[in-house]
Protein backbone atom coordinates (compact mmCIF):
# COMPACT_ATOMS: atom_id res chain seq x y z
CA UNK A 1 0.00 0.00 0.00
CA UNK A 2 1.12 3.55 -0.69
CA UNK A 3 0.53 6.38 1.80
CA UNK A 4 1.19 9.72 0.11
CA UNK A 5 -1.53 12.05 1.39
CA UNK A 6 -0.51 14.42 4.17
CA UNK A 7 -1.95 13.13 7.44
CA UNK A 8 -2.14 9.46 6.45
CA UNK A 9 -0.61 7.24 9.13
CA UNK A 10 1.05 3.84 9.29
CA UNK A 11 1.93 2.15 12.58
CA UNK A 12 5.01 -0.05 12.71
CA UNK A 13 6.27 -1.69 15.93
CA UNK A 14 4.30 0.76 18.04
CA UNK A 15 5.54 3.89 16.26
CA UNK A 16 3.20 6.04 14.18
CA UNK A 17 4.69 7.27 10.91
CA UNK A 18 2.58 10.05 9.36
CA UNK A 19 2.97 11.57 5.92
CA UNK A 20 4.20 15.13 6.51
CA UNK A 21 5.59 14.36 9.98
CA UNK A 22 8.88 15.96 10.96
CA UNK A 23 11.78 13.52 11.37
CA UNK A 24 15.49 13.45 12.11
CA UNK A 25 18.02 10.89 10.95
CA UNK A 26 19.25 8.53 13.68
CA UNK A 27 22.71 7.13 14.35
CA UNK A 28 21.75 4.06 12.29
CA UNK A 29 21.51 6.19 9.14
CA UNK A 30 23.96 7.89 6.80
CA UNK A 31 21.62 10.89 7.17
CA UNK A 32 22.03 11.02 10.94
CA UNK A 33 21.38 14.40 12.49
CA UNK A 34 19.59 15.83 9.42
CA UNK A 35 16.09 17.26 9.82
CA UNK A 36 13.35 16.48 7.33
CA UNK A 37 9.82 15.19 6.86
CA UNK A 38 8.04 12.11 5.51
CA UNK A 39 6.96 12.34 1.87
CA UNK A 40 5.55 8.85 1.39
CA UNK A 41 5.27 5.43 3.02
CA UNK A 42 5.24 2.20 1.01
CA UNK A 43 4.45 -1.25 2.40
CA UNK A 44 4.20 -4.84 1.15
CA UNK A 45 4.40 -5.22 -2.66
CA UNK A 46 4.54 -1.45 -3.20
CA UNK A 47 7.99 -1.21 -1.61
CA UNK A 48 10.85 -0.21 -3.87
CA UNK A 49 13.41 -2.09 -1.77
CA UNK A 50 13.65 -5.73 -0.74
CA UNK A 51 13.58 -4.83 2.95
CA UNK A 52 11.08 -6.54 5.22
CA UNK A 53 10.35 -3.17 6.84
CA UNK A 54 8.26 -0.43 5.19
CA UNK A 55 9.96 2.04 2.85
CA UNK A 56 9.68 5.54 4.31
CA UNK A 57 10.48 8.19 1.71
CA UNK A 58 11.85 11.36 3.27
CA UNK A 59 13.00 14.83 2.32
CA UNK A 60 15.93 16.21 4.32
CA UNK A 61 16.92 19.84 4.77
CA UNK A 62 20.57 20.59 4.00
CA UNK A 63 22.57 21.32 7.18
CA UNK A 64 23.52 24.90 7.99
CA UNK A 65 26.41 24.62 10.46
CA UNK A 66 29.80 24.41 8.69
CA UNK A 67 30.83 21.50 10.91
CA UNK A 68 27.65 19.57 9.99
CA UNK A 69 28.20 20.24 6.28
CA UNK A 70 31.78 18.96 6.54
CA UNK A 71 30.60 15.89 8.44
CA UNK A 72 27.96 15.01 5.83
CA UNK A 73 30.36 15.57 2.94
CA UNK A 74 33.04 13.44 4.61
CA UNK A 75 30.57 10.67 5.40
CA UNK A 76 29.16 10.42 1.87
CA UNK A 77 32.58 10.76 0.27
CA UNK A 78 33.68 7.69 2.24
CA UNK A 79 30.42 5.90 1.39
CA UNK A 80 30.78 6.39 -2.38
CA UNK A 81 34.57 6.30 -2.56
CA UNK A 82 34.76 9.69 -4.29
CA UNK A 83 34.66 13.29 -3.12
CA UNK A 84 31.12 14.50 -2.51
CA UNK A 85 29.99 18.08 -1.90
CA UNK A 86 26.65 18.94 -0.32
CA UNK A 87 25.09 19.66 -3.73
CA UNK A 88 26.06 16.15 -4.86
CA UNK A 89 24.16 14.43 -2.06
CA UNK A 90 20.55 13.32 -2.58
CA UNK A 91 18.32 14.88 0.05
CA UNK A 92 14.94 15.24 -1.62
CA UNK A 93 13.63 11.65 -2.00
CA UNK A 94 15.49 9.29 0.30
CA UNK A 95 14.20 5.84 1.20
CA UNK A 96 14.67 5.21 4.92
CA UNK A 97 14.03 2.21 7.15
CA UNK A 98 12.05 2.83 10.38
CA UNK A 99 15.13 2.49 12.59
CA UNK A 100 16.91 5.18 10.56
CA UNK A 101 14.55 8.02 11.51
CA UNK A 102 13.07 9.45 14.67
CA UNK A 103 9.62 10.96 14.33
CA UNK A 104 9.51 14.30 16.11
CA UNK A 105 6.46 15.69 17.89
CA UNK A 106 5.00 12.20 18.11
CA UNK A 107 3.47 10.89 21.36
CA UNK A 108 6.11 10.51 24.04
CA UNK A 109 6.36 8.37 27.14
CA UNK A 110 7.43 10.33 30.19
CA UNK A 111 10.07 8.91 32.51
CA UNK A 112 10.89 10.60 35.79
CA UNK A 113 14.64 10.85 36.26
CA UNK A 114 16.76 12.06 39.16
CA UNK A 115 19.92 14.03 38.51
CA UNK A 116 22.55 13.82 41.25
CA UNK A 117 25.04 16.66 41.09
CA UNK A 118 28.18 17.35 43.09
CA UNK A 119 30.09 20.61 43.09
CA UNK A 120 33.19 21.37 45.10
CA UNK A 121 36.08 23.73 45.64
CA UNK A 122 38.69 22.79 48.23
CA UNK A 123 42.45 22.98 48.57
CA UNK A 124 42.79 24.49 45.08
CA UNK A 125 40.79 21.60 43.59
CA UNK A 126 37.60 22.44 41.72
CA UNK A 127 35.12 20.11 40.10
CA UNK A 128 31.56 19.16 39.17
CA UNK A 129 29.99 15.78 38.52
CA UNK A 130 26.57 14.66 37.28
CA UNK A 131 24.91 11.25 37.51
CA UNK A 132 21.43 10.33 36.26
CA UNK A 133 19.15 7.75 37.90
CA UNK A 134 15.70 6.41 37.01
CA UNK A 135 15.00 5.49 40.64
CA UNK A 136 14.79 8.15 43.37
CA UNK A 137 15.92 5.86 46.19
CA UNK A 138 19.00 4.78 44.26
CA UNK A 139 19.90 8.43 43.73
CA UNK A 140 19.27 9.19 47.41
CA UNK A 141 21.45 6.27 48.51
CA UNK A 142 24.30 7.56 46.31
CA UNK A 143 23.84 11.09 47.72
CA UNK A 144 24.12 9.74 51.26
CA UNK A 145 27.23 7.72 50.36
CA UNK A 146 28.95 10.73 48.78
CA UNK A 147 28.06 13.00 51.69
CA UNK A 148 29.20 10.46 54.28
CA UNK A 149 32.52 10.11 52.52
CA UNK A 150 33.07 13.89 52.48
CA UNK A 151 32.11 14.19 56.16
CA UNK A 152 34.52 11.42 57.18
CA UNK A 153 37.38 11.70 54.74
CA UNK A 154 36.94 14.80 52.59
CA UNK A 155 36.85 18.55 52.81
CA UNK A 156 33.80 18.67 55.09
CA UNK A 157 35.74 16.72 57.72
CA UNK A 158 38.26 19.58 57.74
CA UNK A 159 35.65 22.34 57.94
CA UNK A 160 32.80 21.13 60.13
CA UNK A 161 34.45 22.06 63.45
CA UNK A 162 35.28 25.56 62.23
CA UNK A 163 33.30 28.58 63.48
CA UNK A 164 33.17 29.75 59.87
CA UNK A 165 31.36 26.60 58.68
CA UNK A 166 27.90 27.25 57.18
CA UNK A 167 25.27 24.75 56.07
CA UNK A 168 22.20 24.86 53.83
CA UNK A 169 20.31 21.56 53.57
CA UNK A 170 16.95 19.93 52.90
CA UNK A 171 15.67 16.40 52.14
CA UNK A 172 17.47 16.17 48.79
CA UNK A 173 20.46 18.48 49.09
CA UNK A 174 23.36 19.50 51.29
CA UNK A 175 25.78 22.37 50.91
CA UNK A 176 28.58 23.26 53.29
CA UNK A 177 31.08 26.12 52.96
CA UNK A 178 33.38 28.40 54.89
CA UNK A 179 31.81 31.79 55.44
CA UNK A 180 33.55 34.42 53.37
CA UNK A 181 35.38 31.79 51.31
CA UNK A 182 32.53 30.18 49.39
CA UNK A 183 34.16 30.41 45.95
CA UNK A 184 37.24 28.51 47.10
CA UNK A 185 35.88 26.38 49.97
CA UNK A 186 32.51 24.74 49.37
CA UNK A 187 30.95 21.33 48.77
CA UNK A 188 27.41 20.61 47.60
CA UNK A 189 25.47 17.53 46.58
CA UNK A 190 21.83 17.59 45.45
CA UNK A 191 19.11 15.63 43.66
CA UNK A 192 16.95 17.33 41.03
CA UNK A 193 13.84 15.63 39.64
CA UNK A 194 13.17 16.06 35.92
CA UNK A 195 10.96 14.51 33.24
CA UNK A 196 12.57 12.72 30.31
CA UNK A 197 10.45 12.45 27.16
CA UNK A 198 11.06 9.14 25.42
CA UNK A 199 9.96 8.60 21.81
CA UNK A 200 8.00 5.40 21.28
CA UNK A 201 10.91 3.90 19.36
CA UNK A 202 13.19 4.17 22.40
CA UNK A 203 10.43 3.01 24.73
CA UNK A 204 9.89 0.01 22.44
CA UNK A 205 13.60 -0.80 22.51
CA UNK A 206 13.57 -0.80 26.30
CA UNK A 207 10.52 -3.05 26.28
CA UNK A 208 12.14 -5.51 23.90
CA UNK A 209 15.29 -5.59 26.02
CA UNK A 210 13.17 -6.38 29.09
CA UNK A 211 11.38 -9.17 27.21
CA UNK A 212 14.75 -10.57 26.06
CA UNK A 213 16.00 -10.51 29.66
CA UNK A 214 12.86 -12.30 30.87
CA UNK A 215 13.20 -14.98 28.21
CA UNK A 216 16.84 -15.57 29.10
CA UNK A 217 15.86 -15.91 32.78
CA UNK A 218 13.15 -18.43 31.83
CA UNK A 219 15.73 -20.34 29.78
CA UNK A 220 18.10 -20.48 32.76
CA UNK A 221 15.31 -21.63 35.11
CA UNK A 222 14.45 -24.37 32.63
CA UNK A 223 17.94 -25.85 32.30
CA UNK A 224 19.53 -25.31 35.70
CA UNK A 225 18.47 -28.71 37.05
CA UNK A 226 19.46 -30.73 34.01
CA UNK A 227 22.19 -33.35 34.53
CA UNK A 228 23.77 -32.54 31.16
CA UNK A 229 24.12 -28.90 32.16
CA UNK A 230 25.64 -29.91 35.49
CA UNK A 231 28.49 -31.55 33.60
CA UNK A 232 29.61 -28.20 32.19
CA UNK A 233 32.42 -26.21 33.78
CA UNK A 234 31.58 -22.85 35.33
CA UNK A 235 33.15 -21.10 32.36
CA UNK A 236 31.16 -23.17 29.88
CA UNK A 237 27.93 -22.58 31.80
CA UNK A 238 28.49 -18.81 31.88
CA UNK A 239 29.10 -18.83 28.13
CA UNK A 240 25.92 -20.87 27.60
CA UNK A 241 23.55 -18.55 29.48
CA UNK A 242 25.23 -15.49 27.95
CA UNK A 243 24.37 -16.64 24.41
CA UNK A 244 22.71 -13.59 22.84
CA UNK A 245 20.74 -15.73 20.37
CA UNK A 246 18.55 -17.30 23.09
CA UNK A 247 15.78 -14.63 23.24
CA UNK A 248 15.42 -14.52 19.44
CA UNK A 249 15.30 -18.33 19.22
CA UNK A 250 12.50 -18.40 21.80
CA UNK A 251 10.71 -15.64 19.87
CA UNK A 252 10.92 -17.63 16.62
CA UNK A 253 9.78 -20.82 18.36
CA UNK A 254 6.74 -18.98 19.72
CA UNK A 255 6.02 -17.65 16.26
CA UNK A 256 5.75 -21.23 14.95
CA UNK A 257 3.74 -22.49 17.94
CA UNK A 258 0.12 -22.48 16.76
CA UNK A 259 -1.16 -23.65 20.14
CA UNK A 260 0.51 -20.71 21.88
CA UNK A 261 -1.06 -18.15 19.51
CA UNK A 262 -4.48 -19.83 19.66
CA UNK A 263 -4.40 -19.53 23.45
CA UNK A 264 -3.15 -15.95 23.19
CA UNK A 265 -5.92 -14.79 20.85
CA UNK A 266 -8.56 -16.70 22.83
CA UNK A 267 -7.42 -14.80 25.92
CA UNK A 268 -7.47 -11.47 24.03
CA UNK A 269 -10.97 -12.21 22.75
CA UNK A 270 -12.21 -13.20 26.22
CA UNK A 271 -10.86 -10.02 27.80
CA UNK A 272 -12.14 -7.90 24.88
CA UNK A 273 -15.71 -9.21 25.24
CA UNK A 274 -15.65 -8.69 29.00
CA UNK A 275 -14.31 -5.14 28.81
CA UNK A 276 -16.62 -4.09 25.94
CA UNK A 277 -19.67 -5.50 27.72
CA UNK A 278 -18.72 -3.71 30.94
CA UNK A 279 -18.20 -0.46 29.02
CA UNK A 280 -21.55 -0.76 27.21
CA UNK A 281 -23.40 -1.62 30.44
CA UNK A 282 -21.80 1.32 32.25
CA UNK A 283 -22.68 3.79 29.50
CA UNK A 284 -26.22 2.41 29.16
CA UNK A 285 -26.71 2.91 32.90
CA UNK A 286 -25.32 6.46 32.71
CA UNK A 287 -27.57 7.35 29.76
CA UNK A 288 -30.60 5.93 31.57
CA UNK A 289 -29.91 8.05 34.66
CA UNK A 290 -29.43 11.13 32.48
CA UNK A 291 -32.75 10.46 30.73
CA UNK A 292 -34.56 10.05 34.06
CA UNK A 293 -33.21 13.42 35.27
CA UNK A 294 -34.42 15.16 32.11
CA UNK A 295 -37.90 13.69 32.54
CA UNK A 296 -38.07 14.81 36.16
CA UNK A 297 -36.91 18.28 35.14
CA UNK A 298 -39.56 18.40 32.39
CA UNK A 299 -42.33 17.56 34.87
Amino acid sequence: MVYNVVGQEFIYEGVTYRVGAEVVGTAASDYRGLNGFILEIRTDDDRETENETPDIHCYFDPPCLPSDIEDVERRFSALYGTEKKLDDITLDYVIMAPEEILVLKSPRKTLEIYILEEDWAANDDYGHSTEVYADYYEAKAKLNAKLENEMKNGCLADWMDSNEYQVDTDADSYEGWLDGWHSSSHYSVAITKMSLLLPNSVYGTLGREFIDLSRTEDFVNQIEGWDSVGALTDEQYKALIADKSIPERIHKALGMNDGYWESYWESVSEVAHTVVNEYIAQNTHTEAKSSDKKQVGGD
